[in-house]
């Protein structure tokens, strides 16, 4: 669907709720380009791509053509490209978002969360906060490699590594 301006995104709502203006996880392709605007890009330069792209905030599909993953790892860069205008919250100051600022942010808000540690298949240790009410997924990464001395990493409290952690994505599927 043409629009004659871009349609403004508030990440705050999507963070908040998960809805992306009015697209929800689930919804057909079909119905996505009846009521929201084209894609900038698709993984194949046509519709029935898996991926549409937003700027850099990528929309993905099942086979059967409907929505099951909303997905930005462009945090440093974020973008709605040239048919969404994001209002980009905390996500304005990408250098700032560290687990201890944005759980700080989520807490001024009042938006319940889940914080969990892991590690990623390269070694690195990750953290994801998870919204409870939207099931919006932030993806954090440790710079360093603790692989050594995992058991040592594991011992030390949140607080001292927090600011360690840098988001690196933000996610919203179906699972």
């Amino acid at each position: 669907m043409k629009l004659s301006s871009p349609l403004d995104i508030d990440l705050l709502e999507f963070i908040r709720t998960g809805k992306f203006d009015y697209i929800k996880i689930g919804q057909t392709k079909e119905w996505i380009s009846n009521n929201f605007p084209d894609p900038d890009l698709t993984y194949k330069d046509n519709y029935e791509s898996p991926i549409w792209f937003y700027g850099n905030i990528e929309f993905h599909f099942y086979e059967d053509e409907t929505l099951f993953l909303i997905y930005s790892d462009y945090i440093e860069t974020l973008s709605g490209g040239d048919n969404l205008k994001l209002n980009k919250w905390i996500f304005n100051e990408p250098d700032k978002l560290t687990i201890e600022n944005v759980t700080h942010h989520l807490t001024k808000e009042r938006i319940a969360f889940k914080l969990e540690f892991g590690s990623l298949s390269s070694g690195y240790t990750s953290a994801a906060i998870r919204i409870l009410t939207s099931h919006v997924k932030l993806s954090f990464a440790l710079e360093e490699n603790d692989e050594d001395d995992i058991e040592v990493y594991h011992k030390r409290t949140m607080t001292e590594d927090a600011n360690q952690f840098k988001l690196f994505s933000f996610s919203l599927s179906n699972d």
